[in-house]
């Protein structure tokens, strides 16, 4: 009798845990298969994401690169939500460059990084080129006692800066950037509205390599040195040409660089004079992330020290301001044409060296 109990009861043990482990197996097979369920949806929710990608950006692949295309495409939207979640905000999103890889995106549209940490000492290290007259423009700081106003743009001064260009492939953003502010430069103090000669910079710059890449203050050595004139963009028209072949004519004649101030570790407070009261500035940045910007102010999702891409400071909004709703940022003319960020455009918040702004600055005048 005692033994038919033990029997029963381990049996009745043993059916229960029977029980149990078939109900344990029921809800990992369950969790599984929802599981498995959500990653199909999730994949196939990417690849329509994807799909509208492509017919918004009017990409066209081959057959083999279309895979490729789409892990480049899923990389960009994991790097877009850690960048807004970094940001605290909706600043990156899709753009022509998301079914590009990171490395494809940084060997492609900027240039060498330089560590731009090694020779900045504790302020204003600088190379000054032209005579040092006491009429100087650049030299003399004669705005030092001068409030600039909170914003400033000089999109705002007829003809100052022209239409944002695209660089397309070639890196050679240094010669968009220091041509546009020379363009600028003309019109602010000569009146002169020509479009001038980018190609002719990238052919002709001594030490540097045209579209793969170039140093601004080695170009600028090159300008002031040579005295070069810069003809007009119809005598010498921009081609992105892989080979460089300088054919400016010898007895060429165009506006030329009259003297220019180049700077590291530049103190922001006179950065933003510097733009309100002489021009717009040619400044190096570090780039490595604008790959999926799409407007907005970028504020921490960009670092300082390496310098990888050129761009235009042309204004600023915010400088000193109370209203704090209002983030102080600088404005910057890209080189990536208009169909990129805010119409060509790129913000970074000021004084915090967002993306490097104050580390290599560039001021010219011309003649």
């Amino acid at each position: 009798m005692n033994n038919n109990i033990i029997l029963l009861v381990v049996i009745l043990f043993s059916s229960l845990f029977i029980v149990f482990e078939l109900w344990a197996f029921m809800q990992t097979y369950n969790s599984f298969k929802v599981n498995l369920k959500e990653g199909i949806e999730v994949l196939d929710l990417r690849r329509l994401k994807f799909q509208k990608y492509i017919k918004d950006f009017k990409k066209n692949y081959e057959d083999d690169e279309y895979e490729r295309r789409f892990e480049n495409f899923k990389a960009s939207l994991k790097e877009i939500a850690q960048l807004n979640k970094l940001e605290g905000r909706t600043v990156f999103g899709l753009t022509k460059f998301s079914d590009m890889s990171k490395q494809e995106f940084v060997e492609q549209m900027l240039l060498t990084p330089t560590d731009k940490r090694i020779d900045i000492v504790s302020d204003c290290t600088q190379h000054e080129h032209g005579p040092l007259r006491e009429d100087s423009v650049l030299f003399n700081d004669r705005y030092q006692n001068q409030e600039p106003p909170e914003n400033f743009d000089w999109r705002n001064t007829k003809d100052v800066i022209k239409e944002v260009l695209n660089q397309r492939r070639c890196r050679g953003c240094w010669a968009f950037s220091i041509v546009g502010v020379i363009e600028s430069m003309s019109v602010i103090q000569k009146g002169d509205k020509e479009h001038l000669s980018i190609q002719e910079l990238l052919d002709c710059s001594e030490y540097n390599e045209g579209c793969d890449g170039g140093s601004v203050s080695t170009a600028m050595d090159y300008i002031y040195t040579n005295r070069t004139p810069f003809v007009p963009d119809e005598q010498y028209p921009l081609t992105l040409a892989a080979v460089r072949v300088c054919k400016l004519p010898a007895n060429a004649t165009g506006r030329r660089v009259k003297e220019y101030l180049f700077q590291r570790n530049v103190d922001e407070h006179i950065i933003v004079k510097r733009v309100a009261f002489h021009g717009p500035l040619v400044v190096a940045v570090d780039a490595t992330n604008w790959m999926n910007y799409i407007g907005g102010v970028i504020q921490r999702a960009c670092w300082s020290g390496i310098s990888n891409h050129v761009v235009q400071l042309i204004g600023y909004v915010g400088y000193e301001t109370r209203n704090k709703s209002v983030i102080p940022h600088y404005i910057l003319k890209n080189s990536y044409g208009e169909d990129f960020g805010e119409n060509g455009y790129v913000r970074i918040s000021m004084y915090n060296n967002t993306c490097g702004i104050k580390d290599e600055v560039t001021m010219l005048s011309v003649y």
